[in-house]
């Protein structure tokens, strides 16, 4: 089967927007212009042979406009801090239940999130977060371990809403959520490593 892509200076027919009508066009890289108002360069468009307006979009550049706006999704970052034996703790956990892009505190952190997204069983799990002060993995070590989160504006919004529930940092919160081990959390957690 032969793949076409399209070639500068190729023709085409086109249903052009300004002028109303089927018009011939001609394909060339040139800037596409997103709603957003960002700029994706080098796409492969159709211009309208008469008006010489943006006609067309080459499925091959496809992947240019959804990189572009994939990188303008907004996501909130946050640094945490964590002891080494908790990273440990959370590298180990993941490493057991498979692999993952993602780092393992984050698969934890959101294996979490997504048992307290169940409003049926947030009160119960965020008060178990809050009865985790006294493990002793909470206080060995030094918080040393700096880790970049981005979260997306659901689970931020979710991670606002559990913090302030339980009177905990974002830190001091994925500190005890690395700690929270139960068969719902590990489902997720395994759920995460299939990724």
């Amino acid at each position: 089967m032969k793949k076409n892509i399209r070639q500068p200076g190729d023709k085409t027919e086109v249903i052009c927007e300004e002028c109303q009508a089927v018009r011939k066009a001609t394909w060339n890289y040139d800037n596409y212009l997103l709603d957003d108002g960002t700029v994706v360069k080098e796409v492969m468009l159709a211009h309208c042979d008469v008006c010489g307006a943006q006609a067309g979009l080459a499925q091959q550049s496809s992947y240019l406009i959804r990189n572009a706006r994939e990188k303008n999704k907004r996501r909130d970052r946050t640094t945490i801090t964590l002891s080494r034996p908790l990273r440990d703790l959370a590298e180990t956990r993941v490493f057991k239940a498979g692999s993952s892009s993602m780092s393992a505190v984050e698969v934890i952190l959101l294996s979490v999130l997504a048992v307290l997204r169940e409003p049926d069983r947030r009160e119960k799990y965020l008060l178990k977060i809050k009865t985790l002060e006294d493990k002793k993995l909470l206080k060995s070590g030094t918080y040393s371990e700096r880790l970049p989160i981005r979260f997306n504006r659901t689970t931020a919004k979710l991670m606002e809403e559990v913090t302030a529930a339980t009177k905990l940092s974002r830190s001091e919160f994925v500190r005890r959520a690395i700690l929270l081990e139960d068969n719902l959390v590990n489902e997720h957690v395994r759920t995460f490593t299939l990724v």
